[in-house]
């Protein structure tokens, strides 16, 4: 008995035969490879021209972000911690720069306020 990968002559026979057509069945119209497939058309829409206006908030932003410098601490993470704790969540950042504009302008008033939202925060 042949295993289940091989095939008989007479399975291979019967493929061949129904794959012929018949003598009453019409010839199968056969696609050339001259005939094109057609696209549909995409939508064209017009580009929006940039106003003034528009350019105006770029340029601005450009200009202040070139005034900027990033000034990075290193602190240990339970110091860390302890300051995200104290600053509120998503805060410390902000903080620490009203911190150091308190501390440069020699602002005691501000930095005892937010030396005071700190231990309100923190109970």
């Amino acid at each position: 008995m042949p295993s289940r990968t091989e095939r008989t002559d007479d399975a291979a026979t019967e493929e061949v035969e129904t794959m012929q057509p018949t003598a009453g069945d019409p010839p199968a119209q056969e696609r050339t490879m001259s005939q094109k497939k057609t696209k549909t058309a995409r939508r064209a829409f017009p580009k929006k021209a940039a106003t003034a206006a528009e350019t105006a908030p770029v340029k601005a932003k450009k200009e202040m972000a070139a005034e900027l410098v990033t000034f990075a601490l290193r602190l240990p993470k339970s110091e860390s911690a302890a300051l995200h704790a104290a600053a509120g969540k998503g805060k410390a950042s902000r903080v620490m720069k009203a911190l150091a504009a308190a501390f440069v302008r020699g602002d005691r008033a501000a930095f005892q306020q937010l030396v005071e939202e700190a231990r309100e925060r923190r109970q």
